[in-house]
């Protein structure tokens, strides 16, 4: 592996299910990303444990990013 620059992406609706422990750390990644990266219908992390998407944006914000 080399190092390289972070690129945005979209994650697919399809994709979500396999991913809701992991959008915590690609949404840290995507703030750091060139461009934007979407998330589709990610509304099922609202209603787990917690408000997943929630604390995720509560965290960037306490990082700094907005």
């Amino acid at each position: 592996m080399r190092p390289a620059a972070l690129r945005a992406t979209e994650v697919a609706a399809a994709e979500v299910p396999t991913l809701v422990d992991e959008v915590p750390i690609l949404a840290a990644l995507a703030s750091r990303a060139t461009g934007e990266t979407v998330f589709r219908q990610v509304g099922e992390l609202r209603v787990k444990e917690s408000n997943r998407l929630e604390l995720v944006a509560a965290n960037l914000r306490a990082l700094g990013v907005a």
